[in-house]
């Protein structure tokens, strides 16, 4: 089984994912077949487009609109697989 098969169904948190490269993260996870958590600080039309974008490769998208500098931010996502942050 390829490495790919092997990881995906996982939960995927992509920071600053609504728009730029963390979209095109986002958007890659999704194909691969991973839930992908879609975050953005503010930009909510923005995030639901690329959440849109998400489910539309047939996965569970979940949009995130917070300030990660709160650590209570991510608690609902004990869970997750991965954390993926777009540099500044």
């Amino acid at each position: 089984m390829s490495e790919q098969r092997q990881l995906a169904g996982r939960t995927i948190v992509v920071t600053g994912s609504s728009t730029g490269i963390g979209s095109a993260a986002a958007l890659e996870f999704a194909r691969r077949g991973d839930s992908v958590v879609v975050h953005a600080r503010g930009n909510r039309e923005a995030a639901e487009a690329t959440v849109a974008a998400v489910r539309a490769c047939g996965v569970d998208a979940t949009l995130l609109l917070a300030d990660l500098a709160d650590p209570a931010a991510l608690e609902r996502f004990a869970d997750l697989d991965q954390l993926v942050e777009q540099p500044k």
